[in-house]
Formats: structure tokens, sequence, C-alpha cells
């Protein structure tokens, strides 16, 4: 089964309300930066359309890098000309990625549900409308990371897994855990091509994670699922997806490994993290196979499949400050980064043109800073492809000078300290969400989009089940609004 069922438990207790309409979410789903990000209707595809183009499962953008350096220079009469010049270019790659989330009910739901105009919750309806909004929440989640699809991480030292019923595994931070999540352990390394080592443990008495071979050859492990999440103590209890529980003599066996989405290593697009850095994804402890550019697997080792190590390609980091548990400062940090943006690119002045996103007790910080300064500042509201100085949106903001600041809880911690946050600056006219295959209902070579599960002794169940698909990539053209205060007091 690819998802826990939409069964008569889960909904009973909304089958007799008027309409979906009054099932009322007690979570958050806002979604600030995929929202920011996205270019609406015919203008924002047509513009796209100009920048770039696709190439296979690859999307190839042309960059002007550099400008003629032998113009404008003086002769002497009789004189030799300079070496006649020329323009610099390069090309961006991006390659393509596949996301995907299940969704399943029972017939017996379904029929229940149907209780005519006075019961209007069509079960499998309004799964598929809150399973959409779950999907944009989660991508806002990955569209602010670094591409490796890193959930949380386990501490480097420490006893973090115990033996128990479930087992216990110590987190860095659990606060994006769910109940119910299927995930896998693995080591940071490798990850380029998802083969990151898995830990030894075990299930009867086997010396590795359980695994099997798909029809393609390809290592298939088993997926873990999260029993219960403990966000006080940063604690997982795991079990594998059948109920069976994991067992680990030696403690200290997962330490340093990163903890992600079964078998999703490396295997989503790219996020503002890595985008607003200036280094490769080696750097955020994860470490890809290949050389970029060169192979398939390279196409995930670098942003942009641009090597970020050689000295040319400096154009295409970002700006990255280290705050080192300090707290935002007007002079030292503000000033500072809006001369050296406006320095690499002058296009950014007199508007506001750079969003800063980060955790809200950081807006918080600069605004008290901003006000502690005497500078102006305004509030503001922002919206999808709109220029953010029109004061017309949906998401508050504050508003100095060339930034505007805006707060999202999605924004992954400080590299150094999960007590610490980040603060993301970029120019959304620079990005685009490049969208091969919008999400949509999978249909098999039969048309059919719902397939009916099998019981674990081969039989027909009532339960069905269905895929949700789409193929993208976060897509920057530009990396010289780019930067990142690191490590920010919380």
């Amino acid at each position: 089964m690819p998802a826990t069922a939409l069964q008569i438990s889960s909904v009973i207790n909304a089958l007799n309300e008027v309409g979906p309409r009054d099932i009322y979410p007690q979570f958050d789903e806002s979604t600030i930066a995929l929202d920011r990000i996205e270019k609406g209707g015919d203008d924002g595809l047509k513009a796209f359309s100009t920048l770039a183009y696709r190439e296979g499962k690859y999307i190839r953008i042309q960059a002007h890098v550099s400008g003629n350096p032998n113009v404008g220079v003086g002769v002497r009469e009789g004189r030799e000309y300079t070496r006649p010049g020329s323009q610099g270019y390069d090309v961006l790659k991006y390659r393509l990625k596949r996301i995907h989330a299940g969704m399943s009910h029972t017939i017996e739901a379904e029929s229940h549900a149907g209780g005519g105009e006075q019961s209007a919750f069509d079960a499998p309806a309004q799964e598929m409308a809150a399973c959409i909004q779950n999907i944009r929440k989660r991508q806002n989640k990955i569209i602010l990371g670094d591409g490796s699809a890193t959930l949380c991480s386990v501490p480097a030292s420490g006893n973090n897994w115990t033996n128990a019923t479930p087992a216990t595994l110590v987190v860095d931070d659990a606060s994006d855990m769910k109940v119910g999540m299927e995930i896998i352990v693995r080591t940071k390394t490798g990850g380029g091509d998802g083969t990151g080592a898995t830990p030894a443990l075990t299930e009867g008495g086997a010396n590795a994670w359980p695994s099997t071979t798909d029809s393609a050859g390809n290592t298939i492990y088993k997926p873990a699922k999260v029993t219960a999440v403990n966000t006080s103590t940063n604690t997982l209890s795991l079990q594998y997806y059948n109920g069976v529980n994991i067992v680990n003599t030696t403690q200290t066996l997962c330490n340093s490994m990163g903890v992600y989405p079964w078998d999703s290593q490396a295997a989503v697009p790219w996020g503002l993290q890595i985008a607003c850095d200036n280094v490769n994804p080696s750097a955020h402890g994860w470490t890809p196979g290949g050389a970029p550019p060169t192979d398939a697997v390279g196409m995930s080792c670098a942003f942009g499949a641009l090597d970020r190590t050689t000295a040319a390609n400096a154009w295409w980091k970002g700006t990255v400050t280290d705050l080192a548990g300090a707290s935002v400062n007007l002079k030292d940090h503000l000033q500072n980064l809006r001369r050296t943006l406006l320095k690499r690119d002058g296009s950014l002045s007199g508007r506001t043109s750079i969003l800063g996103i980060c955790d809200p007790s950081i807006v918080d910080q600069i605004t008290n800073a901003l006000t502690a300064g005497q500078r102006t500042w305004k509030n503001i509201t922002i919206n999808t492809n709109k220029p953010m100085s029109l004061n017309d949106g949906l998401y508050d903001a504050v508003a100095f000078d060339i930034f505007a600041f805006v707060g999202d809880s999605d924004v992954h911690k400080g590299s150094s300290s999960t007590s610490y946050g980040r603060v993301l600056f970029f120019d959304p006219d620079k990005f685009y969400r490049y969208i091969l295959t919008p999400w949509g209902l999978e249909k098999g070579p039969d048309g059919v989009t719902w397939h009916q599960s099998e019981g674990p002794y081969g039989r027909m169940t009532s339960e069905f089940y269905a895929y949700l698909a789409t193929e993208q990539q976060l897509v920057c053209t530009s990396c010289l609004g780019n930067a990142m205060f690191d490590n920010v007091a919380l």
C-alpha cells in the first residue's frame, strides 16, 4: 500500500458536515517562498521561454558572463592595435526532477460519505484537494532547501539510537517530521545519485538494512516509518513500514547521517539555500558523485552544473555572511550587503528588488534594528509575480531600501546549530519554476488512475490508491543578487 488509506475511522467525524468548506485545517499550510517564485499566467511562461530551452531531461540557459576586455583602448600613431577580444558566455544546466504524492481510500469510506446533498463530503475529491495543499507545503520546504532532500540530521556525537519497541533516534531538529512519514537514514556522501550508504540496521538477524532489487537492477531499501515524534527532545520513534521492529546494537551507528524521505536522497529540485550560497553541495554536508558538469550525476553535483570552486565562476556565487550566532546589525550586515549587491548588479538600485526570507523572529529582529537606528522602513504586502514595490499582495513584509523582509517558518536552520537561523536574499525576478509536467494523476497504460490494492496474500482489498506526479526544477538565471546571512540568532 502506498499510503495509509482514507478509511471510515479517519473521516467519520466529517461525514455529517455540510461540505468540504466546513472542514478547517488545524496546521500551517502557507507557502510564501513558493508563491513568490512562481511566475503565473501567459506573461510568466512567455518570459521564461525566451530565456531557456529544454534538451531532453535538462534545461539549458545561455549566460553572458563577461564583456570584451579589449575595448576603448588608446593607440599611438603607427603602433599595433590590441588583439581583438570577445564576449564571454557559458551555459547553465538544470536537470529536471520528478516528485510525487500518493493517496488512497477505501470503498467503504467512499460509500458512507455519499449520503446525498446533505453529506457533500466526497472522500476522494476532498483527499485530493487537501493533498494538493500538502504538496505545496512540502514544495515550499524543498524550495528553501539545498537539493539534498534532507529532513534532518543525526548529531555527530552521543548515543543517539536506542533499541526499544519501537526504536528511537535522536536528530538535530524534529520539527519537520510527521507521524506516518516513510523515511530512510543514509550517509550524506554519495548522495548525488541517491546511493548514500545505509546503516547496518537489522531485521531478523541480517547485518544490513533490508533491501531488494527492482527490474532495472537498482537496490531498493526497505522503508522505515515514523511512529511518533517528540519535538521537545528531537526524538523519532521508528519501525519498518510493515510494523517490524528495527534492531541496532551500536547506539552511535547513525551519527552524522541524514534522514530523508524514503528513496528521495538528492531526488528533489534545487532550493534557495544552495542558490544563495557560494559553494557546491559538498560544502552542505552531502557529496554527490561525479564531477560537474560532464555526466548525468554531475547535474546534481553543482548548482546550474557549474563548479563554484573555480575562480572564473565567481559570478555564479552568492554573497555569504556568517553571523556566528549574532543578531542582524544594520551597519555591519545590512548596509554592507547593500553595497556589495549594488556593486555586483547596479540594476537592483532604486526599487524594492531583493526579498529576504527568514524565520519570523528574525524579521522582528531586523525591524527593531531599523527602528533603533532611526531608519525609514514601512510595512508592505507582497504577492505572486508582482513587483514588491506595488504593496499589493498576500504576505506582510518589512521594506527597507532595496530589501523586503518576510517571515517563513519553513526556512532551514543555521549551518552550525539548529539554535540559529538564516536569511536568504534573492531577486525573485531571476528565479523560475520550470514545469515540464504539471501536477496531475498518473495514468497507467490502460488509462486508469485509481488502482486496487492487493493484500499480503495476493487477494484484492477494498482499498484504492493513486499517485499525483510532476516533473519540474527551480531555475536561477543570475546569482548576482543572491546572498545569505548564516547562523543568525533566533
